[in-house]
């Protein structure tokens, strides 16, 4: 690999990490593998660990789809029903229950984040020559989305969107992109190994050379609630032996 990686490439290493994340969950914690021993707790918290690199790398392709869809209104649809679809797949993997309130799965993030930066987009045409106004009411935008995020307990919560927001703000400057995730990542983790975690995402995010790849369709979409099911299945046979 030449150290440079297309789109559809970081999608393969969020899909890769997000299963591992989610195997601890089901698996390692939902069958309490963890209090086997010593060694069964550290894997699973590595394995944790490994799946922090996921969100940032979605949020951070949710913006570049954004920026390339022809037609933001079926990009929403197409995460918002892949939303409802997951949400059981989610809530098993997570708690082994149907339903489950504590948390909505990270489609809705994603879904919440397109809109949010669609209305952004708006501002900044409608107001293109009153950089004030617009900086004024994207902010009002953005605290409202943040509200709504906590109201409804999405994955990764009001911060998880923000770090949305933020790397849309700054898509045209990498760097400062690179340096505003770093901080919307301690926002919600906060001084932790899982901070730091996260913050490799930040290195793949900065090796991005700008192309698609070859796409992959729908199979990012087809995995999530797929590798839930998977996960839980999997916890629920080995709870069973």
């Amino acid at each position: 690999m030449s150290g440079r990686f297309t789109s559809e490439q970081l999608k393969k290493i969020a899909m890769g990490t997000m299963f591992i994340d989610h195997a601890a969950v089901a698996i390692v914690y939902g069958c309490g593998l963890n209090t086997w021993s010593p060694l069964a707790a550290n894997i699973g918290l590595a394995m944790r660990l490994v799946g922090r690199m996921a969100f940032p790398l979605y949020a951070f392709m949710l913006v570049q789809g954004f920026m390339w869809t022809r037609d933001w209104k079926k990009y929403l649809l197409r995460v918002v029903l892949f939303a409802l679809v997951s949400e059981i797949p989610f809530n098993l993997a997570l708690s082994n229950k149907i339903w489950y309130s504590n948390t909505q799965n990270t489609m809705m993030t994603l879904a919440l984040g397109l809109v949010c930066m669609k209305m952004l987009e708006v501002l900044e045409q409608k107001y293109k020559d009153e950089k004030i106004m617009s900086l004024a009411l994207g902010a009002w935008v953005v605290g409202g989305a943040m509200i709504i995020a906590t109201l409804f307990k999405i994955d990764g919560g009001a911060f998880g969107l923000l770090l949305v927001v933020l790397f849309y703000l700054f898509r045209h400057r990498p760097a400062e992109q690179g340096a505003a995730g770093c901080i919307g990542l301690l926002l919600i983790y906060g001084f932790s190994l899982s901070v730091l975690f996260a913050w490799i995402a930040i290195f793949f995010i900065s090796r991005y050379n700008g192309e698609r790849g070859r796409k992959m369709g729908l199979l990012p979409y087809i995995f999530y609630p797929a590798h839930l099911l998977a996960v839980w299945l999997a916890g629920w046979l080995i709870s069973g032996i």
